[in-house]
């Protein structure tokens, strides 16, 4: 057993005006199609308690209810597992069996009604249904304990067993995905997987953004593009239920480095990269490092083009330098015989090649490192066309007979 203040939970009711579903009157429609993709929904806080007059049976506190009612498609047993994310302390409490003709279930919530219940401290619940028939209604209500910000999540837990049972989703059903997590720059794209005909949108989500579109993108994205993004569903008769997902937007690592001589032949590189926790040195002569700051014994004087790659949540930043080893200690080498313009660009990228070097082939690299193309050129290579890219940030490297050239480059839109 858990916690109880069920004194202080009843004399003390908050309201908040964002609060959905919080009467069994205002029930929303669970719809679970049986696969691997997940629905949630945002759980009420500051809501109150739950309405007088349905027994409750084994919860002691019944805080910021969400009710949710189901009618059986398929006969069958139904385990319907229910969590919470971020994880916190959730219960729930089902009744049944109601069947079509019943003209409000929720005026017959009695002890003898209850099918499962749970007062538990998991953040996981599993509310089980034997023997379900199909056209048979159900009410299940979920309670957030913790009165604090978090997303239930449904899905059906045995719905590959041959005796399992399935729900029938009284609003045609409907599934919403997204490309997430992605790099800043890059662009979000989120996605409605449906057949209804005729359909009309309306997503929302985080930094005010609203969409009207099946598909929308978002382009050159930030960290406030972070967060919850919902969808509804217009099917000619009613507007769903807000489906909602959780979109990730990571911070790009800024690469950098300086250096400084302990000796003719031995190198200290000093790590000055913002927003990485990865890293790995290549050192220009056969050997590299993952410690973030290390020190390199070079083998000879000479001149070496030190690489470094920054890694965080799987978006990559590098930066290179060429430097000079020496007996009179190290210096930077000029490395401006090639270059890209304009940078940014919506299509085309030009390249300055002053010494007229030969460049054998170029890759393009995603934001979190992901070979995307490698072309070696017929001809002289003057440009490379992006056109057919999405916006975002991309790193070309260009080869030539002793060397590799990186550049990070930015592709906007087209208007």
């Amino acid at each position: 057993m858990k916690k109880i203040f069920l004194v202080v939970l009843l004399s003390v009711i908050f309201i908040s005006a964002n609060a959905q579903n919080i009467t069994c009157a205002n029930s929303t429609f669970l719809c679970l199609s049986g696969d691997s993709i997940q629905d949630f929904y945002s759980a009420n806080i500051n809501s109150g308690v739950a309405e007088p007059g349905p027994n409750y049976g084994c919860l002691y506190s019944e805080p910021n209810p969400m009710w949710f009612k189901f009618m059986v498609q398929d006969s069958g047993d139904i385990n319907i597992l229910i969590s919470s994310s971020p994880q916190v302390d959730i219960d729930f409490i089902c009744w049944g069996i109601y069947d079509s003709s019943s003209t409000n279930p929720c005026d017959s919530l009695n002890l003898t009604n209850v099918i499962d219940c749970s007062y538990s401290t998991s953040y996981n619940e599993i509310c089980n249904i034997s023997n379900a028939d199909s056209g048979q209604i159900y009410i299940l209500m979920i309670t957030n304990y913790s009165n604090v910000s978090t997303n239930i999540v449904f899905s059906q837990s045995n719905s590959t067993d041959i005796n399992a049972g399935s729900i029938n989703c009284l609003f045609p059903p409907f599934h919403i995905s997204s490309n997430s997590a992605v790099c800043e720059g890059d662009t979000l794209k989120l996605s409605a997987q449906l057949s209804i005909p005729n359909a009309q949108f309306s997503w929302t989500g985080p930094n005010g953004f609203s969409s009207n579109l099946q598909n929308p993108v978002i382009p050159n994205t930030t960290i406030n593009n972070s967060g919850n993004y919902y969808l509804s569903v217009f099917d000619g008769t009613t507007w769903s239920y807000p489906k909602g997902l959780i979109v990730l937007v990571n911070q790009t690592p800024v690469a950098d480095f300086t250096y400084s001589s302990v000796s003719y032949l031995v190198v200290n590189f000093n790590n000055t990269t913002t927003d990485a926790s990865h890293f790995y040195w290549n050192f220009g002569d056969n050997t590299g490092s993952l410690i973030p700051n290390p020190t390199q014994t070079y083998a000879q004087y000479g001149t070496y083009l030190v690489t470094l790659d920054a890694y965080n949540d799987n978006c990559w930043d590098f930066t290179t330098k060429t430097i000079a080893v020496s007996g009179a200690g190290i210096s930077e080498v000029d490395n401006n015989t090639l270059s890209i313009y304009p940078n940014p660009s919506s299509d085309i990228y030009y390249i300055k090649n002053s010494q007229n070097l030969q460049i054998s082939k170029y890759s393009l690299f995603s934001s979190q490192g992901k070979l995307l193309l490698e072309v070696k050129p017929n001809d002289e290579l003057t440009k490379i066309d992006l056109s057919n890219f999405n916006t975002g940030i991309y790193f070309i490297q260009l080869f030539t007979k002793n060397h590799s050239h990186y550049f990070k480059i930015i592709k906007t839109s087209d208007f």
